[in-house]
């Protein structure tokens, strides 16, 4: 596994959900993060809501007991999420159909930009159809879990 990638870059952006914890290369992750205080490292997350509470759990189970390592914990606004969502159910049951809602584009979008606003120059995440365009509209560098 090669981080040459993420060497270019002082501030950093971590997907949890995918590449942090369930994630088979995650300890490789966690030990890049450890090795690498001088940079700048901050969660930046999908979750909302009980899933948001469980973080620092999860993290530890995955193998990150020091959630300190970490500058900050980005979260998706949870109205955001909740429109997203409400979308999604409905694409899912057939009521919406067609082009992407602009709900859908703010929340595909949505870790790009607070990257961006934040300073983050990379972000390292396994969900590339629900990040990668903002990442593309924002300047911000995407690494795909899978590539690592």
């Amino acid at each position: 596994m090669s981080f040459w990638t993420l060497d270019r870059h002082n501030a950093i952006g971590w997907d949890v959900d995918g590449t942090l914890v369930n994630n088979p290369s995650a300890t490789r992750l966690h030990n890049y993060i450890r090795a690498n205080p001088q940079k700048r490292h901050c969660l930046v997350t999908f979750r909302t809501y009980d899933l948001l509470d469980t973080l620092e759990y999860d993290l530890a189970r995955a193998g990150i007991r020091d959630i300190s390592i970490f500058d900050k914990v980005l979260s998706v606004p949870v109205n955001t999420w909740m429109q997203w969502a409400i979308v999604q159910q409905n694409r899912k049951s057939g009521k919406t159909k067609g082009k992407l809602l602009g709900v859908e584009i703010e929340f595909m979008e949505w870790k790009g930009f607070i990257c961006r606003t934040e300073g983050l120059t990379v972000l390292v995440d396994d969900d590339a159809d629900n990040v990668e365009r903002g990442c593309k509209r924002f300047g911000v560098e995407f690494v795909n879990t899978a590539s690592l």
